[in-house]
C-alpha cells in the first residue's frame, strides 16, 4: 500500500510540474519572439532539466545504498555458507544444513540487487547524471554566447537571425534532454527483462 501510494504521489509530481511548465509557456505573448520572452523559456526549459538532475541524483543515492546492502550481504552470508562445513566438526551445536541456508540468503541478497537494480541501476543512474550535467553546462555556455551576440548586434536582420537561431536552439535542447530519458528508460526496461527471464530460467531448473 505504502509502494502504490508513493508511485501515485512520484506520478502527481511529475504531472504537475508539466503542467506548470506548459502554463508558463502558455503565459508568454502570441507570436512574441522578444529577447525577454525567450530567456523565460530558457528559464523554464533549464528548471526543468534541473530537476530531472535532481531526480537522477536521489536516484542514485537510493540505488548506491540497496548495492552496498547486497553486496555486503551476498559477502558476508556467502562466506560463512563456505566457512560453516569446515568449522562446524569443532562447534558445540551444528545446525544441519546451516552452509547451504547461509548460501541461500546469500543468494537472496544478489537476487535483490538483480531486480531492484541496485548495482546496474546506480551505474544507470551515474551516466544518465553525466550526460545531462554535461548537457547543462554546454547548454549554459552556448546560451551565454548568443544573448552577447544579441546585445552587441545592430543589424537588425542579424538581430532576427539569432533569435531564430535561439528558439531552434531551445528546441533542440528539449529533444536532447527526453532523448537522454528515453535511452534510460530503454535500459532499465533492457534490464529488468533480462532479470526476470533469468529469473525464471533458474526457478524452472
Amino acid at each position: 500500500m505504502f509502494l502504490f501510494q508513493n508511485s501515485k504521489k512520484k506520478y502527481e509530481n511529475k504531472t504537475n510540474q508539466i503542467k506548470i511548465f506548459l502554463k508558463k509557456v502558455q503565459n508568454l505573448k502570441n507570436n512574441d519572439c522578444s529577447l525577454e520572452s525567450l530567456e523565460l523559456l530558457h528559464n523554464e526549459i533549464m528548471f526543468f532539466l534541473q530537476q530531472k538532475l535532481n531526480y537522477f541524483i536521489k536516484s542514485r543515492i537510493n540505488l548506491s545504498e540497496i548495492s552496498k546492502v547486497s553486496r555486503w550481504g551476498t559477502l558476508f552470508f556467502s562466506t560463512l555458507g563456505i566457512i560453516y562445513p569446515l568449522i562446524e566438526p569443532s562447534l558445540p551445536i551444528t545446525i544441519d544444513n546451516l552452509g547451504y541456508i547461509l548460501l541461500v540468503i546469500a543468494g537472496s541478497f544478489l537476487l535483490m540487487n538483480n531486480i531492484f537494480g541496485g548495482v546496474d541501476g546506480h551505474t544507470r543512474y551515474t551516466l544518465t547524471f553525466i550526460k545531462l550535467e554535461k548537457l547543462l553546462i554546454q547548454s549554459t555556455v552556448k546560451w551565454t554566447q548568443m544573448i552577447h551576440q544579441f546585445k552587441n548586434t545592430n543589424d537588425k536582420n542579424m538581430l532576427i537571425k539569432i533569435k531564430n537561431d535561439m528558439f531552434l536552439f531551445l528546441i533542440d535542447l528539449i529533444e536532447k534532454i527526453y532523448n537522454i530519458n528515453h535511452n534510460d528508460a530503454e535500459e532499465w526496461s533492457k534490464s529488468l527483462k533480462e532479470t526476470m527471464n533469468d529469473l525464471k530460467k533458474n526457478i524452472s531448473k
